[in-house]
């Protein structure tokens, strides 16, 4: 089916995977935090889709798929790009995104570039800002930048 997304909800290494649409579940206020006094007001997209797919390893190895719920309980999306697995990038794409921001290529033109590479590239804005914030975790690796400058500038052949 097409503007459904799955998910592994649950599963353990070579016995059992439970797969469930990933609007399926509901939210969890695990901190206790009412909405009215929230820094971000946000929304989530679960909605309870009760779509389940179980499937159990057996003792030849090979696999037995039970389908629980084949139904949804909201339509098809149109647009895959508000589905989160869906918005995934390649390493390709991550070192693409690495080498341009390098080049100090603006987020909105990365992905204009990244589009132009692959027309099907679900990836938003949000995506490009997020991978550039982990590859520059990445790259301080828990050091400041003061001091990642200073140790790359030791490496080089800098007098200073």
């Amino acid at each position: 089916m097409q503007g459904y997304a799955i998910s592994i909800k649950n599963s353990k290494m070579d016995k059992y995977l439970t797969i469930g649409c990933d609007r399926g579940g509901c939210y969890r206020n695990k901190w206790k935090v009412p909405i009215e006094h929230r820094q971000r007001k946000t929304a989530t997209r679960l909605i309870n889709c009760p779509f389940e797919i179980r499937c159990k390893r057996r003792e030849d190895g090979f696999w037995e798929v039970e389908e629980k719920n084949s139904s949804h309980n909201h339509e098809p999306s149109s647009d895959m790009s508000g589905h989160p697995s869906c918005r995934r990038l390649s390493q390709e794409e991550i070192t693409t995104i690495e080498d341009l921001t390098k080049s100090g290529m603006p987020p909105r033109q990365i992905l204009s570039s990244l589009r132009k590479r692959n027309p099907k590239l679900q990836a938003i804005s949000r995506t490009i800002y997020n991978t550039k914030v982990k590859l520059r975790k990445e790259h301080l690796a828990g050091r400041s930048v003061i001091q990642t400058l200073f140790e790359e500038l030791c490496q080089g052949d800098f007098y200073f």
